[in-house]
């Protein structure tokens, strides 16, 4: 069972995770607005190429997040609770930041190519997975139940 001080770690890890995301909507935002505004596209005729890389991107971090935070979770035999609480924290930031480059590249395509369905949609998809990803007192608990 995560003591206070797990808790306390807990909180300050949501936030930063909380942050990152908020850091791709508020980008979003942005982009949104100046599209919409009538700023046109930086950079057009570039989707054949920047849709399928971003959408590649996307779909790679999000196989892949999961399965590094997994790997970076992996408590070394005799490791005590801190050490655990370390590795929890490494493998979830480690895991949102490369979500969170997939979604800034959506939202950065869009602005390049001006399709906002596509950047945006792509970018909502992986702020979901962001959210489902969010550390849980549930996710601390499993983690630092291999130190037992």
């Amino acid at each position: 069972m995560p003591d206070e001080k797990d808790r306390e770690a807990l909180r300050t890890l949501r936030l930063v995770c909380v942050a990152l995301m908020a850091g791709v909507v508020v980008l979003g935002v942005v982009v949104a607005a100046l599209l919409l505004g009538g700023l046109e596209p930086l950079a057009p005729g570039l989707e054949g190429l920047l849709l399928p890389v971003t959408g590649g991107y996307a779909l790679l971090s999000l196989v892949a997040a999961p399965l590094l935070e997994s790997a970076l979770r992996r408590v070394p035999a005799g490791a005590d609770r801190a050490q655990a609480m370390g590795r929890f924290s490494t493998a979830v930031i480690v895991g949102m930041a490369l979500r969170e480059g997939a979604a800034l590249l959506a939202v950065v395509a869009a602005l390049l190519t001006g399709d906002l369905a596509w950047g945006l949609g792509l970018a909502t998809v992986v702020l979901l997975a962001m959210a489902l990803a969010l550390p849980t007192d549930r996710k601390l608990q499993d983690s630092l139940r291999t130190t037992r």
